[in-house]
């Protein structure tokens, strides 16, 4: 599903429907191509990540290292999740192209990072941001360590509110008050701000379809989510 940034409303775009009927987790793209995180389809019961285009055709498809992976995020050529099924939480850096773990990976994060919702780029492109999937915390990765660069505890201001945790969680360029960041939990959608962790704003779903977000990213004017209620 998509949403455009302009106030255009949401909708179906191509993708919608395919490329695989299974249940989506989380959502990322590079120039060409938008990646998938499929719950618990991979073989031997581990999670998917399927490669497809921009018209939602399957480009490929390979297990990802784990079985309950949240978050999938684009960064400096390579596509980084976190295992949310250890401790501490494992970060991995994958090749796009065929899922490939690169040298030096999965790396542990500090043990005081709980279980993350999503993964996102910084407003610099640098590094990486973790929402919590419990809690309203914001979490800063350095993805060559895993050491963690600052910590937020998201407090909202009404009529905003907080949220105990996020599945979805995109970095925003390009429209009013960006750079900022995308959440989102249930139907509703968090605009927080990214050098204070404040919950600004807040807006729910007006059309539905989708029942359950799980995943966000943004592509051009548009962002692109998960919905893990239903068949993707």
């Amino acid at each position: 599903y998509s949403v455009s940034l302009a106030g255009a409303g949401g909708g179906c775009p191509p993708s919608c429907g395919g490329p695989v009927g299974q249940f989506a987790r989380a959502i990322t793209n590079d120039p060409t191509n938008i990646f998938l995180l499929m719950d618990n389809t991979g073989t031997g019961g581990k999670d998917k990540i399927v490669k497809a285009d921009l018209a939602g055709a399957s480009l490929a498809a390979y297990n990802a290292p784990g079985s309950e992976h949240e978050g999938l995020a684009f960064l400096g050529g390579f596509l980084y999740t976190v295992d949310n099924g250890m401790f501490p939480l494992k970060l991995y850096k994958l090749a796009p192209a065929t899922g490939a773990v690169q040298s030096g990976y999965p790396l542990n994060l500090p043990p005081l990072v709980e279980q993350l919702g999503d993964l996102t780029v910084n407003a610099a492109g640098t590094g990486l941001i973790g929402v919590g999937r419990y809690s309203d915390k914001l979490y800063e990765i350095d993805p060559t360590t895993g050491g963690l660069t600052s910590t937020k505890t998201m407090i909202a201001v009404p009529p905003a509110y907080n949220p105990m945790g996020m599945e979805g969680l995109t970095l925003v360029t390009g429209a009013p008050s960006s750079p900022f960041l995308l959440g989102a939990k249930g139907t509703g959608f968090f605009f927080i701000n990214i050098a204070t962790g404040s919950i600004y704003d807040f807006k729910s779903v007006s059309d539905f379809p989708p029942y359950n977000i799980s995943g966000l990213t943004q592509r051009g004017g548009d962002i692109l989510m998960t919905d893990d209620s239903q068949q993707v």
